[in-house]
C-alpha cells in the first residue's frame, strides 16, 4: 500500500509538473521575495539547548519555529512539507519527540505518520536549525517512534523505535555529524522516556505487562543492559507519561482522565527501583517538567468547575513533596530552563523560585489576525489573542504593548487618520463583550464605548474619523469617537457594513441610510454578495 501511495504521489507531481511546462513564463512571473524581518509567537516551547541558546518552538506536525534566545531572534520556520517531505500524501502527524544537540547546531525530531491509505510509520528526522537543511531522514514501515535525545557531547542522539503490532523494540545510536546510524541495539520495551546522564550513561524508561492484569514500570541502563523493575502496579490497558529527571534520579509518572478531571500520579526512586510516593487528584494533568538540578517538579494542572476552567501551575520539592509555589491561572505548555531556576510559559519566563516574571520570548502573543499598518506607514499593529503590540517599522523595535489579563481580542481597527486604535475585547470567564478606544501613538485608553453580552462582528470608522460603527448581530450602534457616547442605534444587520467615501451614507444589510440623520435612502434585499475594497459602496 506504501508503494501505491507513493505511485500515485509521483503521478500526480507529473501532473503539475506537467501544467508548468504548459506555462513556462510561470517561474518568471513570481519574482523572489526577500525577508527583511520576521515577527513569531511562541506558544508551545517544545526542546532547548543545553547551552540556553537554541529554543524549538510549535509542532513538528504543523510548524516550527527556530529561535535565537541571545538575541531574542527568529532565525528560521519548518513547515510540515519541509520536515517531512512535499511528496509525501500524509493524513495525520503525530508529534512524539523534540531534542536539540547541546550547542545547538543539530536538531532532532520524531513522528508517527498515517498516510491516505492508513499505513501507519514513524519517521526520525536530523536537521540543521541554522540553515533548515534536512540532514537524514529515516523512514520505518508499521513502527512507532519515542523521545529522542542527545549525548552531552553532541556527538550521538538517541532515537527509539518500536513495532507497531509486534514486540520488536529497538535503540538507533545516531553520529550527530552525519546521521549514519552507529548501533541499533534491542530493547527490551517500547521506550517512553529517554535520559542521557552527565556522564555519559544512558537511561529508559517504559511500561511492561505482568500477566493479563498489572503492568510495571521498567529501567534500563543501555550501555551496561542493566535493567530492573519499579514495583508499583498500572492497569495494562492505560499508558502513562513517564518523565526522567535530568540526572536520573527521578521517574515521573501519570494518566490524566480529562472527562473525570483527575490524574493519578507516581513519583519513583529510579536507581532504588522504589515508589516515593503516589495520588489521584482533582485535577487533569497539563504538562510536567524537572527542574535543571533534579530536586524540583514542576505540575501544570486544571479543571472545569462552576462553568469555568480552573487552571494552577505547582513547584513541588523532591522527594518530599513539599509546595514550594503555586502561580493560579496558568497552564498549558511549559518548557523547564536547562541551567536556571526558570520555566517558559507560552512566551513569557517565570522564575520559579522567586516567582517573578522575568522575561518574553518572541514578538507577538499568538497572533492569529492579519497584521495592521498605519495610514503613515510609520507603524504595524499585530493581536495576539490577549494582548495587543504595536510595531515601529522604521527601527523595527517594539513601540509599547497593550495585555489584557482576562480577556483575549477578537478584533482590532485602524483609524483612517492613523489616530485611534478600535479594540474588540472579550471576556474568557463572563464572556461578557467590550469595545474600547486607544490613541496609536502612545497605547493610551480614549473611551470605552461599549460593554454587555452581545458579540461585535464588525467595527468600521466613518471617513472623518467622528463615528465607529459596531454590528452587535440584529442592530448597528453609532458611536462618536470624541466623546464615546451612543449617537444612533440601527436596527439592522451590519453585514455588509461600510461607509460610503465622502462619509454622507452608511450601508447595513437591507438600507441605505444618509447621514448624520440615518435617514433610509434605498432599501434592497441581497442576492449576490461582492466583495468591494473597505469603506466604499
Amino acid at each position: 500500500m506504501r508503494a501505491c501511495a507513493k505511485l500515485w504521489s509521483a503521478a500526480r507531481r507529473w501532473q503539475w509538473g506537467l501544467l508548468v511546462s504548459i506555462f513556462p513564463f510561470w517561474g518568471y512571473a513570481q519574482s523572489q521575495l526577500d525577508i527583511v524581518w520576521m515577527l513569531g509567537s511562541v506558544y508551545s516551547p517544545r526542546a532547548i539547548s543545553a547551552n540556553g541558546e537554541m529554543l524549538v518552538e510549535g509542532s513538528p506536525a504543523y510548524l516550527l519555529k527556530i529561535w535565537y534566545l541571545p538575541e531574542n531572534r527568529l532565525i528560521r520556520t519548518l513547515g510540515r512539507r519541509d520536515l517531512w517531505g512535499a511528496g509525501q500524501e500524509i493524513r495525520n502527524i503525530w508529534a512524539t519527540g523534540a531534542a536539540v544537540s547541546p550547542d545547538g547546531t543539530r536538531m532532532a525530531l520524531t513522528v508517527d505518520v498515517e498516510d491516505i491509505f492508513y499505513e501507519s510509520f514513524a519517521v526520525f528526522v536530523l536537521a540543521d536549525p541554522w540553515t533548515g537543511s534536512i540532514i537524514r531522514r529515516f523512514e520505518f514501515d508499521d513502527a512507532t517512534s519515542g523521545p529522542p535525545a542527545f549525548s552531552p557531547d553532541g556527538q550521538r542522539v538517541a532515537v527509539p523505535v518500536s513495532a507497531r503490532y509486534a514486540s520488536r523494540h529497538r535503540l538507533l545510536i545516531v553520529r550527530a555529524s552525519d546521521g549514519q546510524v552507529e548501533q541499533e541495539i534491542n530493547a527490551p520495551f517500547s521506550i517512553r522516556a529517554l535520559r542521557y546522564l552527565p556522564d555519559g550513561r544512558l537511561l529508559a524508561a517504559g511500561m511492561l505487562a505482568a500477566g493479563m492484569q498489572d503492568s510495571y514500570p521498567w529501567i534500563w541502563e543501555v550501555f551496561s543492559d542493566t535493567r530492573w523493575r519499579i514495583e508499583h502496579r498500572w492497569n495494562p490497558n492505560y499508558l502513562p507519561s513517564l518523565h526522567l529527571a535530568p540526572n536520573g534520579q527521578y521517574l515521573f509518572a501519570y494518566i490524566s482522565e480529562s472527562y473525570r478531571s483527575r490524574t493519578v500520579y507516581a513519583l519513583y526512586d529510579v536507581f532504588s527501583g522504589q515508589r516515593i510516593r503516589s495520588e489521584t487528584i482533582p485535577f487533569d494533568m497539563q504538562a510536567a517538567q524537572f527542574s535543571y538540578d533534579s530536586q524540583f517538579l514542576l505540575l501544570a494542572m486544571e479543571r472545569y468547575e462552576s462553568g469555568r476552567w480552573i487552571s494552577s501551575l505547582q513547584v513541588r520539592q523532591l522527594p518530599g513533596w513539599q509546595l514550594l509555589r503555586q502561580l493560579e491561572g496558568v497552564s498549558g505548555a511549559m518548557l523547564s530552563h536547562p541551567s536556571r531556576p526558570e520555566l517558559f510559559l507560552g512566551n513569557r519566563i517565570w522564575n520559579w523560585l522567586t516567582g517573578e516574571w522575568v522575561g518574553e520570548v518572541g514578538h507577538i502573543a499568538g497572533a492569529d489576525k492579519s497584521p495592521l499598518f498605519s495610514p503613515d506607514g510609520r507603524f504595524l499593529v499585530v493581536a495576539g489573542w490577549n494582548e495587543i503590540s504595536v510595531w515601529r517599522l522604521q527601527d523595527r523595535a517594539l513601540h509599547y504593548r497593550l495585555r489584557f489579563a482576562r480577556e483575549w481580542v477578537n478584533q482590532c481597527l485602524i483609524s483612517p487618520d492613523g489616530t485611534l486604535l478600535a479594540v474588540e475585547l472579550r471576556n474568557w470567564d463572563s464572556r461578557i463583550e467590550q469595545v474600547a478606544l486607544y490613541h496609536l501613538e502612545d497605547g493610551s485608553l480614549h473611551r470605552h464605548l461599549f460593554t454587555g453580552d452581545r458579540y461585535a462582528d464588525t467595527l468600521r470608522f466613518s471617513p472623518d474619523v467622528s463615528l465607529l460603527a459596531v454590528d452587535l448581530g440584529s442592530q448597528v450602534h453609532l458611536y462618536r469617537t470624541v466623546d464615546g457616547t451612543l449617537q444612533s442605534v440601527i436596527a439592522d444587520s451590519g453585514v455588509p457594513l461600510v461607509f460610503s467615501s465622502d462619509g454622507r451614507y452608511l450601508v447595513t444589510r437591507t438600507h441605505v441610510w444618509q447621514l448624520p440623520g440615518l435617514v433610509p435612502v434605498f432599501t434592497f434585499e441581497w442576492t449576490e454578495w461582492v466583495q468591494d475594497e473597505p469603506n466604499h459602496t
